[in-house]
């Protein structure tokens, strides 16, 4: 248990260091690129990268939980993986290079079939790091992928920013993650110890596939109702449109999936190794929902209440249609990071069947969402997509928690003081700039609403002795004890 946990906390300790850098380092990234680039240029790139993150589900067939999930692995299964995904990312590297006029022609943009050919072999690179990454993260080894994911990041924001520099437009943006894909494989492959052999068993993965192929269904699902979203404001609103919505879902939306992912990737295999002990499994849970909802609540109630300032002062005049977008994905970032460890449960429990059929129906619902907010544009969408998220959170954990013998009391009573502490801080946040002269510049007040937010959240986490911010501060003391 104490092996456990220190491999728990050790993973989730390297994981959110890892976190922070690349996502403050993403962001300024993403600023200087807003600076150098319009809203069309992303939307572009944008409308490419929703059909190709679909595809990219394929490519590893959902082998990867099947892997992670299971007790014991052989090479022959390993290298059976490994070349099955190379074929399956080379098929689809060509079906993409086949098909980029159908998508130039689909959307009414001359430019995407250059973007496509570009963005067509991430499905190659990324194929080639799957199994590697795979038997890190069995074995936990989260500082090994966290240092190779900051590395990568870096460096391909150097890349893309120098390529704009140099005036190369939206192709900058096109080449981004083929170049960060090729990095990680060439530290993954440095650090990791195995190779493929050159044999193949259809009947050694048969068992993997039939579990990866819920988990495909699922993945497929819970992809397609985050992505529709884009696909169809690019093709009904534009790419002007499209840049704006996908920056503000890539400030808020996609740091807290990310944020929730990296908690998610460590607890997963955490949970598996003790899946037959349902209360403890439950008590993992139930720490892990509330370090994720005490770190992300306040990033989004926080940016709720600092968006207007927030945009002006990063991304300039050119991108203030994007605040009200940016406020109506809060809704969405606070209903995601609630159900974000749910898929956790199901894996670890190998109810993976299970959480398919739950998905099928709560993601047809989210697509229902937002196709019915497209009457009102961008914004609509957004409103919509995050108040259907919303009502599947219940359903959603409530079904989830019959596994661990978990009800949605015990959900609420782990959110409920990050998010009453969140809510908290998010009004006096906003606030704050009827306190001081309406004279100020954007960066002044917005400077003022960050260091009242992070006083005030601090202080009332600290009174409130929530569980996550012990835990938090409990880790840090023994690192500080161990050095």
């Amino acid at each position: 248990m104490k092996n456990l946990r220190t491999k728990i906390f050790s993973g989730v300790g390297w994981s959110f260091t890892s976190q922070i850098v690349t996502q403050l380092w993403t962001f300024l990234v993403m600023v200087a690129l807003a600076r150098l680039l319009s809203p069309r240029e992303f939307g572009l790139v944008a409308m490419v990268t929703a059909l190709s993150g679909f595809a990219s589900l394929f490519a590893e067939l959902g082998l990867g939980a099947a892997l992670i999930q299971k007790e014991e692995v052989s090479d022959l299964q390993l290298s059976s993986v490994f070349w099955l995904n190379l074929t399956c990312g080379v098929i689809l590297s060509l079906i993409f290079i086949c098909g980029a006029s159908l998508i130039a022609s689909f959307y009414r943009e001359p430019a995407l079939y250059g973007i496509t050919i570009i963005v067509s072999f991430i499905f190659i690179a990324n194929a080639l790091v799957t199994v590697q990454r795979i038997l890190l993260t069995r074995e936990m080894e989260f500082r090994t992928l966290s240092i190779a994911d900051v590395i990568a990041r870096i460096l391909s924001g150097v890349a893309v920013v120098f390529m704009a520099v140099l005036g190369l437009s939206y192709w900058s943006l096109a080449w981004q993650p083929l170049i960060m894909s090729c990095i990680l494989n060439l530290i993954l492959w440095r650090r990791s110890n195995w190779r493929p052999s050159f044999i193949f068993s259809f009947a050694s993965i048969r068992e993997l596939l039939n579990f990866g192929a819920n988990v495909l269904g699922t993945s497929t699902l819970d992809y397609w109702t985050r992505s529709l979203d884009k696909i169809l404001i690019g093709k009904f609103f534009g790419s002007a449109s499209l840049g704006l919505y996908s920056r503000a879902h890539m400030v808020l939306v996609f740091r807290v999936n990310s944020l929730s992912r990296m908690i998610s990737n460590v607890f997963f295999p955490a949970m598996s190794s003790i899946r037959d002990d349902k209360e403890r499994v439950k008590r993992a849970y139930l720490k892990a929902i509330n370090v994720v909802t005490l770190v992300t609540f306040p990033l989004t109630l926080g940016l709720f209440a600092t968006s207007h300032n927030f945009v002006l002062t990063f991304f300039g005049s050119q991108w203030v249609e994007m605040v009200p977008i940016l406020q109506a994905l809060s809704l969405l970032g606070i209903s995601t990071a609630a159900g974000s460890l749910n898929g956790a449960i199901f894996m670890s429990q190998g109810a993976a069947r299970a959480h398919f059929r739950l998905s099928l129906i709560l993601k047809s619902l989210g697509i229902f969402g937002v196709i019915v907010g497209l009457k009102w544009g961008a914004v609509g969408v957004a409103l919509f997509y995050g108040l259907v998220t919303l009502f599947n959170t219940y359903p959603g954990i409530t079904i989830a928690g019959r596994l661990i013998g978990m009800n949605y009391g015990d959900f609420i009573k782990a959110i409920s003081a990050p998010f009453l502490c969140s809510l908290t801080m998010g009004i006096f946040v906003i606030l704050t700039p009827r306190w001081l002269p309406s004279n100020l510049p954007s960066v002044e007040l917005l400077g003022f609403q960050v260091m009242t937010g992070v006083l005030i959240y601090w202080i009332l986490i600290a009174a409130c002795k929530i569980d996550g911010y012990l835990e938090i501060v409990r880790y840090f003391k023994a690192i500080k004890a161990g050095a």
